[in-house]
């Protein structure tokens, strides 16, 4: 049977501090609490499920805990840490805790969080964190957020409405709830790697072909990308814009040509993709500080 918090009395809404560690800041605590026997053919056991709305002083730090918690942020932005660092967590993220491992969740106090709350108790619920977290904590990012949250509704309602099977059908809502999370982790990860995979083709085809090429339309064009999306790849995985890691390729190649070779400015110009010589001029000394010819001659000055 679930119970409400209201009916076993274990939440506090005048800001006093009811459980060890918390700083209990909720305005809004919608729980219910099963008892009685763990889960059935040696599933989870649930023993709580929860809609919260945090206040912006909201603070758990936990250790010495016995059941494992999968909790969903519907709303707001906050903070998770655990022995692993820190981590912001937002709308679509989902964290986890796990008994005896110290871990803390805060507020955001210009956005507090809500959140649905799942808990489990017994070996079933670890093995099951085990196979599907790959770790008993953590806080991940899922691409298709709805589907977990949809699952955690559920759970909610059922233990809401407290009919004979509720404990059974939340015990098997947490397992597929599971599931579903690794699931998304894995998709996450397939497109991740995919990203990686056309960033790495992109900025290979840069380097190889950066004489050839003077916008960032014309390297997307080149590798089937949107100039958009070519600029989210750079700025995750490179950490530059395209255009500025197709200049450097470009100054970088004419300063070795001014400095080893006895090229003209404008031959060097065009052998970077830079035909015309102001344009090639003034590119290379927004880049450099100097002129094509003013830097030769001071790189020459101070060559031994």
């Amino acid at each position: 049977m679930a119970r409400s918090d209201r009916d076993l009395s274990l939440s506090d809404h005048s800001g006093r501090n009811p459980m060890p560690g918390h700083l209990q800041d909720v305005r809004l605590d919608d729980s219910y609490y099963f008892s009685g026997l763990p889960g059935g053919r040696g599933g989870p056991t649930v023993v709580r499920v929860s809609y919260e709305k945090w206040g912006p002083r909201q603070r758990i730090r936990r250790t010495q805990r016995d059941n494992y918690v999968i909790a969903l942020v519907l709303r707001g932005r906050g903070t998770y840490r655990s022995p692993e660092g820190e981590t912001p967590v937002g709308a679509g993220w989902v964290f986890s805790f796990a008994p005896r491992v110290h871990h803390e969740v805060w507020c955001d106090p210009r956005a507090p969080l809500e959140i649905n709350r799942m808990v489990a108790v017994g070996d079933a619920t670890r093995r099951l964190f085990d196979e599907h977290l790959g770790a008993q904590c953590g806080a991940w990012k899922l691409p298709n957020a709805h589907r977990a949250a949809a699952i955690a509704s559920a759970m909610h309602e059922h233990a809401r409405a407290a009919r004979g099977f509720a404990h059974g059908i939340c015990d098997s809502y947490f397992r597929i709830l599971l599931m579903v999370i690794h699931e998304e982790l894995a998709a996450a990860d397939s497109h991740a790697s995919h990203a990686m995979t056309r960033f790495l083709a992109a900025r290979s085809f840069i380097e190889r072909e950066y004489r050839t090429i003077n916008t960032v339309a014309q390297a997307a064009d080149a590798c089937a990308l949107s100039p958009e999306y070519l600029a989210r790849l750079f700025g995750e995985y490179q950490g530059e814009p395209p255009l500025r890691f197709l200049q450097r390729l470009k100054m970088n190649r004419a300063s070795d040509l001014l400095t080893r070779t006895r090229l003209t400015v404008a031959a060097v110009g065009a052998e970077v993709g830079l035909a015309d010589p102001f344009t090639f001029s003034r590119a290379f000394k927004r880049w450099f500080g100097r002129s094509p010819r003013n830097y030769r001659a001071a790189v020459a000055r101070e060559a031994p």
